[in-house]
């Protein structure tokens, strides 16, 4: 009998949201089906009480919306696709939380997604997360993430540690410092969105290599002994929101390093100048710079 669909990346830690915001709780998903040419389909439950003699499934606190989505009073459903699609869907889907009741200061939803592949007898693969409705603002608070040029290599060095630019500024003639390259979140913040960007070393060429993608760290730390992994440089947003800046992500045919930019005029100017400096699109997105 084949395995059934895998869930991968759901966030088990509580998601928080504040009044009038609401969050895409999906946003970190993909589905994946060892079988090929798999078909699957989502079946999503909003529980607003669990316990030994009690299970309430409902729209109390919240709602469901998205792309594809049908059901309602807490029991949604997405028909079957095949995974890509599905993950993509997932991805789009977003919670609004309901008012509170007078008197209320928060209220947690588990959400349970379950995955079934069509016309199958296993069970369904379930995950689940929970999202707490609170009457405490979000933190929108933003930090500058310090930009170098390496006057030896021509390369760029990111940091958001303002304990780590000074002592670049001490130590590290070859460094020019160009000032606040990008913003990013304050990881003090509550931003229920923020999501890490992880930095790596290079042995070889003395840089740095970010990525917000688990997979590709994952990926980079099974198959790249010479990138040694630092854990997380700052954070930032993975889908876009209001505000938002795209930071575009180059890769240096001659040194084999990255570059990035939230600047779209010095992304044009790149993209007409500098051939060593292939394009691989956005990489994550950064808030804006907030006083």
């Amino acid at each position: 009998m084949a395995q059934p669909p895998v869930v991968n990346g759901f966030v088990f830690t509580t998601q928080k949201v504040a009044p009038g915001q609401t969050i895409d709780p999906f946003s970190t998903v993909t589905i994946s089906d060892p079988v090929p040419a798999a078909t699957d389909s989502a079946t999503i439950l909003l529980v607003t009480a669990q316990g030994s003699l009690i299970r309430t499934i409902s729209d109390d606190n919240g709602t469901l919306v998205g792309p594809g989505l049908t059901g309602g009073h807490g029991t949604y459903t997405l028909r079957a696709t095949d995974p890509a699609t599905l993950s993509a869907e997932l991805d789009k889907l977003t919670f609004i939380p309901a008012p509170l009741p007078s008197g209320t200061s928060s209220v947690t939803t588990r959400i349970e997604l379950d995955v079934s592949r069509t016309n199958d007898t296993n069970p369904a693969t379930t995950d689940t997360a929970t999202v707490t409705s609170s009457t405490a603002p979000i933190t929108p608070a933003t930090v500058g993430v310090y930009r170098f040029f390496d006057t030896k290599f021509g390369t760029h060095f990111f940091t958001a540690s303002a304990t780590e630019r000074d002592t670049i500024l001490q130590t590290r003639s070859d460094l020019t410092f160009e000032g606040v390259g990008l913003n990013a979140i304050d990881p003090n913040s509550n931003d229920p969105n923020a999501a890490p960007v992880y930095r790596f070393f290079d042995t070889v060429h003395g840089t740095h290599f970010f990525t917000i993608s688990a997979s590709e760290r994952d990926s980079v730390e099974a198959t790249r002994p010479d990138l040694t992994f630092e854990g997380t440089g700052f954070f930032e947003h993975t889908t876009q929101h209001a505000g938002d800046a795209p930071v575009y992500r180059f890769f240096d045919t001659k040194f084999g390093t990255h570059f990035y930019t939230a600047d779209s005029g010095e992304r044009a100017s790149i993209l007409a100048t500098r051939p060593d400096l292939k394009d691989e699109g956005i990489g994550f997105y950064a808030p804006p710079r907030l006083a």
